[in-house]
């Protein structure tokens, strides 16, 4: 099995997620969806930021959605 360097981030926010339609067109894609939990911008960059350093030690392409 090839492993995939490539990646989205799919930024969803509070309680919501279209991440299932993304799976379906891009397959070559592994996804990781983030729903922060804060109002606040400087504690949603925090947790973005989290998740972006940790995507980024298994792949080489990283996009993000939202």
């Amino acid at each position: 099995m090839k492993l995939c360097t490539k990646v989205i981030l799919y930024i969803h926010g509070k309680g919501g997620s279209c991440l299932e339609a993304y799976k379906k067109n891009c397959p070559d894609f592994d996804m990781i969806g983030i729903d922060y939990d804060s109002y606040l911008p400087w504690i949603a960059q925090n947790q973005i930021k989290s998740v972006y350093d940790e995507a980024s030690i298994g792949h080489s392409r990283i996009s993000i959605a939202r």
